[in-house]
Formats: C-alpha cells, sequence, structure tokens
C-alpha cells in the first residue's frame, strides 16, 4: 500500500463499517511549517493492550499539530463474536452524514468531551471541532 499520511492524527475506520477496526497513523505532512520532517509537534501513538490476543483494544492517542492532546480506546473486539466486545470510544472513526470523519477524541469543552473532525477533498483537508453532544444529535453513515 505504501505511504499513507493522515495527518495529525491517526486516521481510524470504526469496526462498525467492517467488523475489523483499521487504523492510520501515518503524520508525515501533518504541519508543512513544522522543523520536524514536516511534522511540527504532531506525534500519533497506537497501543493494543487486553488479557489475550483474543481480546484487547487499541488505544490511540497524541499530539495535534497544534500542540493539543488526544486519546480514545476504540472497542474491544472479541474473537468470540460481536457479543462479546466492549464499547469504546463511540465516535472516534465515524463517518457524519455530510461527510465529516471524526478523527480524535480532544480534552474537554465546556465540561464535555471534543472530537478533531476533518473532512477533504483532494490534498485539501478542512477541521473543526464537535462536542459529543453535538455529534450524537447528528447521524452517521450507514453501518453493518
Amino acid at each position: 500500500m505504501g505511504h499513507k499520511p493522515s495527518g495529525d492524527s491517526p486516521a481510524v475506520l470504526s469496526n462498525l463499517y467492517t467488523g475489523v477496526e483499521v487504523v492510520s497513523a501515518d503524520t508525515s505532512y501533518a504541519d508543512m511549517n513544522g522543523a520536524q520532517l514536516g511534522r511540527g509537534v504532531s506525534m500519533a501513538g497506537v497501543t493494543l493492550s487486553g488479557p489475550s490476543l483474543e481480546e484487547n483494544a487499541c488505544r490511540v492517542f497524541g499530539t495535534l499539530a497544534d500542540g493539543r492532546s488526544h486519546s480514545a480506546v476504540l472497542a474491544s473486539l472479541s474473537s468470540s463474536g460481536r457479543a462479546f466486545d466492549k464499547p469504546g470510544d463511540r465516535h472516534v472513526g465515524v463517518e457524519l452524514a455530510d461527510g465529516w470523519w471524526v478523527k480524535a477524541c480532544i480534552s474537554d469543552v465546556d465540561d464535555q468531551p471534543a472530537y478533531w473532525c476533518c473532512r477533504g477533498a483532494g490534498r485539501e483537508v478542512a477541521y473543526k471541532i464537535l462536542t459529543a453532544a453535538q455529534l450524537d444529535a447528528q447521524t452517521p453513515t450507514s453501518a453493518l
């Protein structure tokens, strides 16, 4: 597949769409004005942890290009089937009906979790912040 930059935070595709989670954490070109090889201060991390190889959860975390921290634990997907999955952050990795993708959970805004969202066309990307309440009021694209 090769080099697929995902901006200043990991690109996540929720397990709601395919039954598995897909995560790309290449932050190359996240901040072309930054002195750190086009990354600026952005940093992305991905960890998998749990009691076994068959039962674990993915955590995506790091620092956005503007210096804000982000972190989300995704659903714990059980090898025994969906009935045994444990919920995680229900917003990260979801595409909204208007084409915006929820990329990262950032620090609270007015005592609510806030989410870093993006929408792209070609090489142009727009970003905005939505609260969990705003996301709950929106319709995600269809899932499994």
